[in-house]
This record gives C-alpha cells, structure tokens and sequence, in this order.
C-alpha cells in the first residue's frame, strides 16, 4: 500500500436517534441521512481523494459506486451493501 491511502466511510457508529435510523452522513440533496451503501473503502492516490470518495459514495447505491470506481484506474473501491 505504498504511496496509497486507504479510507472507510459508513453510516454506522453515530446516530441521531434510539432506533438508530438517523446517521451523520447526509445526503446534500435531501438533507436526510443517505441510504445507500453500508460502508464503502477507497483505496486511492491521496488521503484527501480517499476520504472523499468513500463519504460521497456511501451516499449512492452499490453499482453506480461500482460504474463510476471501474472508470478511474487509481481507485480500488469495496462496497458493503
């Protein structure tokens, strides 16, 4: 993992609520907590691009994570559901 950094985003771990239906991460267009991956880790030439990547992407379901990792060859993404 040699000048890589590798980040991991999910909506686990903070929630707003006791039924743990409310989670920090937001989707923009909405302002609710996204509903689409569980958990998403981007491996990536930069920190900064990894971190990134991997909040946005939890925000969109699997596979237009899938679609748009497949179009950069810098990126190894694994997705969670």
């Amino acid at each position: 993992m040699q000048e890589r950094s590798l980040a991991t985003s999910g909506g686990y771990g903070t929630y707003f609520d006791a039924a743990q239906r409310f989670h920090h991460l937001l989707d923009p267009r909405t302002g609710k907590p996204g509903m689409g991956c569980a958990s998403v880790s981007v491996l990536a030439p930069t920190a900064l691009r990894a971190d990134a990547l991997s909040t946005g992407f939890c925000l969109m379901l699997p596979a237009v994570v899938e679609s748009l990792a497949r179009r950069d060859a810098s990126l190894d993404v694994l997705v969670q559901g």
